[in-house]
């Protein structure tokens, strides 16, 4: 096979990754049951979001804290004995975490049962306890620290009980994830023809026989075709419309889930148009060309990862960066409406004075993943529920005399710390446009809609550039898409805690806004 190929991939991520294939199979076409999709999409999005293992670290520092105390009471810490035993036992202990972490102890695909976590943890227990008992033989043949010997073995002894507790750790961790029926695996979703989907299926349970747990992860497949067999032990969760603008298929999936798209030639032109939508996701999406090898055990864990597939694009932020971002949401949000309820309260009064209508002004904007989503903002205008979208322009006569100041100041946005709370929204991101300007733009605007890899936010790398109020060209609007586009490629907390703090800046100094 070619190194050189042609097919379409994501420019800001680039080329890498893996093929993955399977065996020959066809299947006879059959109707599909009219409720099928909205059976097994209902499913999808009652299933619990995948096992987390980010409160790990907690629980290991708790345990090992509390056998450090133990130990501190136990022994004789007034002696050089017992000081050289809490100090040995405190370093048995930073190279246990250091082991756990090393052997993939914080990962939840080594943590999906307990046969893998004690296979896992066994290296490091044997470690730890070996290592204990040569410092003390070394230290009593330089005769540092007479009894020597017996103090590592009691630092062997509460070395294993940590390594004990942290296994325990793992094993309520697990018991309780599976208790709340939490998945361990990201949903993933197949699309293609269903003849591909059924071999590529067919393949990869032979490849996964003796490890059926992982088969699990397929919950699904979105055909490419109007018409085709029904794979009876795989739900169809619908039917991908490439056509412009038809985005509710994808936007209803988790955004966990991730993408493997099968096909037969990785240059058909048809393929192009699909692509195209699934990088305005924040799926990541591998592709699987038919069949071009054997899928062999052991390719399921990365794309389904061997040696060799294509990693079109991976997931827009990795489960840390999820936890960090989310971290950050709640916790300013949170405090900053507690510190604001009085002026929130303040400006409600304000608006219901100057003119006659609801306080909030609530609006159907495009979300992450293209999903709409109600945004919520002080009415800054006069109330005129059926008008027709337009967009605010300088010197609007719609505008009331409190909208202008709550306008010029951004003080109208605050309502939408609710968004961020409720999870629709974030602090920092992409700032969501109306339904009706997205699909004014789309055919205009390169790569308009990828901008929504991530949550949109209160404010974003466009604001604090001066783009920010009304885009009344292309490209003012392009402009803002790629200052977004690179958002999304450099994310991280501290770009976040940045943008944040210099937009209050903005806020005073930029004039572009009415």
């Amino acid at each position: 096979m070619s190194s050189e190929r042609s097919f379409l991939v994501d420019p800001d991520v680039g080329r890498d990754g893996l093929l993955v294939a399977a065996s020959q199979g066809k299947a006879v076409p059959q109707p599909v049951p009219a409720n099928e999709t909205e059976t097994a999409l209902g499913e999808l999005a009652r299933m619990g979001r995948p096992a987390s293992p980010v409160i790990l670290p907690v629980l290991d520092l708790a345990a090992c804290f509390s056998i450090l105390a133990f130990a501190t009471a136990s022994l004789d810490t007034a002696s050089l004995q017992g000081r050289w035993a809490l100090f040995g036992l405190a370093m048995n202990q930073m190279a246990l975490l250091a082991l756990f972490l090393a052997n993939g102890l914080y990962d939840r695909r080594i943590l999906r049962s307990a046969g893998r976590i004690f296979r896992a943890t066994a290296l490091p227990a044997a470690f730890v306890v070996l290592a204990s008992l040569a410092m003390g033989q070394l230290a009593s043949g330089a005769s540092v620290v007479t009894g020597m010997p017996a103090v590592s073995g009691a630092v062997a002894g509460h070395a294993a009980a940590s390594w004990a507790a942290l296994v325990l750790v793992r094993l309520g961790w697990l018991a309780y994830m599976r208790a709340a029926a939490r998945p361990m695996d990201d949903p993933l979703v197949l699309v293609g023809r269903a003849e591909d989907v059924r071999e590529f299926l067919d393949e990869t349970r032979i490849a996964f026989s003796r490890d059926p747990d992982r088969l699990r992860q397929v919950v699904g497949y979105i055909a490419t075709e109007g018409s085709g067999p029904v794979l009876p032990d795989l739900p169809r969760l619908g039917r991908i419309d490439t056509v412009p603008g038809n985005r509710s298929l994808l936007a209803s999936l988790p955004p966990t889930t991730q993408i493997v798209v099968v096909v037969r030639d990785a240059q058909d032109p048809a393929v192009q148009p699909l692509l195209h939508q699934l990088y305005e996701t924040c799926f990541a999406v591998r592709m699987a060309v038919l069949p071009a090898l054997r899928l062999r055990r052991g390719a399921l864990s990365v794309a389904l990862g061997a040696d060799s597939s294509f990693l079109l694009q991976p997931p827009s932020l990795s489960p840390a960066q999820w936890v960090a971002k989310r971290t950050l949401d709640l916790s300013i949000a949170s405090v900053g409406l507690l510190l604001i309820g009085p002026l929130l309260a303040m400006i409600a009064l304000a608006i219901k004075l100057d003119s006659p209508g609801p306080v909030f002004f609530r609006q159907a904007r495009h979300g992450m993943n293209n999903r709409p989503f109600s945004i919520l903002k002080f009415r800054t205008m006069q109330h005129r529920p059926n008008a027709a979208f337009e967009q605010a322009r300088r010197n609007d006569p719609r505008v009331t005399r409190v909208g202008a100041f709550l306008r010029k100041t951004s003080l109208d946005e605050l309502p939408q710390l609710f968004n961020v709370i409720g999870g629709s929204m974030s602090l920092v991101g992409p700032r969501p446009h109306p339904l009706e300007l997205n699909e004014r733009y789309e055919p205009m605007v390169e790569r308009l809609f990828a901008r929504h890899r991530l949550p949109p936010g209160l404010t974003g790398l466009a604001q604090i550039n001066h783009n920010r109020g009304e885009t009344a060209t292309v490209d003012v609007m392009q402009d803002r898409v790629d200052y977004d586009l690179r958002y999304v490629r450099e994310y991280s907390v501290l770009n976040d805690v940045k943008i944040i703090l210099l937009t209050f800046v903005m806020i005073w100094r930029n004039k572009d806004v009415y």
